[in-house]
């Protein structure tokens, strides 16, 4: 059985500009977390770094479900290929 990539250059990059999208949501979600009298650059980066967990989990859910659908589609045509 012949090996095919299941990712391509192109879903790395769609993954990593939805990544960095979701990535500024959170950074301005969690910003509003910091502590009330810090300076507004200081609370964007404690938002930032509350973020990073989550935007690293987000990063590998988002390219796992990419993997996953991209196998899944192969292997159903393999067996509908198969059938015929």
């Amino acid at each position: 059985m012949e090996e095919k990539k299941l990712i391509s250059k192109s879903g790395v990059i769609i993954d990593l500009v939805i990544t960095i999208i979701f990535g500024i949501y959170m950074t301005w979600v969690c910003s509003h977390h910091a502590p009330p009298l810090a300076k507004e650059s200081t609370a964007l980066m404690v938002g930032f770094f509350a973020a990073i967990p989550v935007i690293g989990t987000f990063w590998l859910a988002i390219s796992l479900f990419r993997i996953t659908l991209a196998d899944t589609l192969i292997q159903r045509r393999e067996k509908e290929n198969k059938k015929q």
